[in-house]
């Protein structure tokens, strides 16, 4: 994340629902990376998805991403990349929104990532991810 986004971030005044709700889904999406395969979670994911109302647009998304973000300081365990976008796409399901979840690797060098795209464009992310990562999943 670079500084531009940090520092909308801090502006961005939250409910304490809000905060509660991130930081709800944070520890749903972390015992879930570590209990479940990512096949299981993609399944689960879209059986959530189908009852979902409409797509998420991208001020509904900025306050998901700060909750997210903001509630995962207090969360003790790891909580990186697909951690975060994984809450993300659950906080969107429980406010019967939906998002597109997507996890991704890259060869040279070989590493991974996982982001999540609204209205068809990745979320809070660089321009040239699509010229770095190649979709290994879709939700």
């Amino acid at each position: 994340m670079d500084t531009d986004m940090s520092v909308e971030l801090i502006n961005l005044s939250l409910k304490p629902r809000e905060y509660l709700k991130g930081l709800t889904t944070i520890v749903i999406a972390y015992l879930a990376v570590n209990l479940l395969s990512l096949e299981r979670i993609g399944a689960l994911l879209r059986k959530f998805k189908r009852s979902s109302c409409q797509e998420l647009n991208t001020c509904e998304a900025e306050i998901i991403w700060a909750a997210i973000h903001k509630s995962s300081l207090y969360f003790p365990g790891r909580v990186a990349c697909l951690e975060l976008s994984l809450a993300f796409t659950i906080y969107a399901l429980i406010s019967k929104r939906s998002s597109i979840w997507c996890v991704g690797v890259a060869v040279d060098p070989i590493r991974a990532h996982a982001w999540v795209e609204v209205e068809q464009k990745p979320f809070h992310e660089k321009n040239d991810l699509y010229l770095y990562f190649k979709k290994i999943l879709v939700v």
